[in-house]
């Protein structure tokens, strides 16, 4: 595996694809009838996994871009000053932000635990299997708290924080089935690799409208598993205590505030939710040869990549086969696999491939490189 400027190109590009597609699914519910959560599971898997490993591999094939990438790589190896180029400035820039982001993530997460603390000491502690009648109830303690905004989970612990409102027997259930669903699914550790995602690529202007609609996507994730079993009457009490919990969440007054290390069930996708469970399309699977093409995806994503190539640089024309060029002019191969050709104090960069025309020319190792 190798990473570079290409390879982060190509992994920026397709990422912005994936993402666009996973937006657009996730703002039309009547796509839900042909790709449904399992569909955008694999979407979302894939989505993540590309933007880890924006590598080049053994398999990668190589595909000259000279009118994208020449442009690209000339404006990035532009000197700025003291023998520094663009690109050793954007990335010096891209680790400041990281390391400033993950200061703050850290702050945020430090803030996030003290507000817990402060929710345990003032909260009415029970154990979910006073409330529903299964032996999995047992595994989870439920804490009822007026500093609680609405139903949430927040880190790893198998805790469930409730709001202090009255619930009626069917809303309480419905209310820790879906909150017992998430800690299942480890939605909290699925929010930490996006936030950490965001971090890292926080110049990435897609990455954000992911997260937000990641958050969509788990809550629809969480409705379709507790319900896939449910009649049809019982989705509809279930998609009632959706409604009914948000209603009276409103109109208590409360200043709690969540971050982004809480999984709660907010309003602003309510609509969605309903929309979904109403419509009765998760109760099938999406047909399995879209997931197939899904599952090809990544291998095609990572089997290419864009590189430039300078075969009509002015170091080239008219001199291919010139005495000048064999005598005076060498190629540069670099630690990372590509050349550079080198003539008269001029350089020329080739790419991962040299041309057939300079195959005569001597080739050195970047380490045995004239200063």
């Amino acid at each position: 595996m190798r990473l570079s400027i290409s390879s982060i190109v190509i992994t920026i590009c397709i990422s912005t694809v994936l993402i666009f597609f996973f937006n657009y699914m996730i703002s039309n519910t009547n796509k839900f009838k042909i790709f449904r959560t399992d569909f955008l599971s694999f979407l979302i898997l894939i989505i993540i996994l590309r933007i880890i490993f924006p590598f080049e591999f053994p398999f990668t094939i190589t595909i000259v871009a000279q009118n994208l990438m020449n442009p690209l790589f000339s404006l990035l190896k532009k000197e700025i000053l003291f023998d520094v180029n663009l690109s050793q400035i954007l990335f010096l820039i891209w680790l400041i932000g990281i390391l400033y982001l993950s200061v703050k993530l850290s702050h945020i997460h430090r803030c996030s635990a003290q507000i817990v603390k402060r929710i345990k000491l003032k909260s009415s502690i029970h154990n979910a299997s006073e409330f529903i009648n299964t032996t999995i109830g047992k595994k989870y303690t439920v804490m009822v708290s007026d500093l609680v905004k609405s139903p949430m989970i927040f880190g790893f612990n198998n805790i469930i924080f409730l709001p202090d409102i009255v619930l009626s027997e069917k809303e309480i259930k419905n209310v820790l089935y879906h909150e017992i669903q998430h800690i299942k699914n480890h939605d909290t550790f699925i929010k930490l690799i996006i936030n950490a995602l965001v971090v890292v690529y926080w110049w990435f202007p897609p990455i954000y409208s992911f997260r937000r609609n990641i958050n969509s996507f788990l809550e629809v994730r969480v409705d379709d598993q507790v319900t896939s079993k449910m009649s049809s009457e019982e989705r509809l009490d279930y998609a009632a205590t959706l409604i009914s919990i948000q209603k009276k969440i409103k109109s208590k007054d409360n200043n709690f505030s969540t971050s982004v290390f809480f999984i709660n069930d907010s309003d602003n996708i309510l609509s969605f939710r309903i929309n979904y469970l109403l419509d009765g399309a998760f109760l099938k699977r999406t047909n399995p040869i879209f997931i197939l093409i899904l599952c090809i995806i990544p291998f095609i994503s990572n089997g290419i990549i864009l590189e430039p190539a300078y075969y009509n640089s002015h170091l080239l024309k008219d001199t291919v086969n010139s005495q000048s060029l064999n005598d005076k002019g060498y190629i540069v191969q670099h630690k990372d696999g590509t050349y550079t050709l080198i003539y008269n104090g001029e350089s020329a960069y080739l790419g991962k491939s040299i041309p057939k025309e300079l195959s005569d020319i001597s080739i050195i190792k970047e380490s045995e490189a004239k200063p």
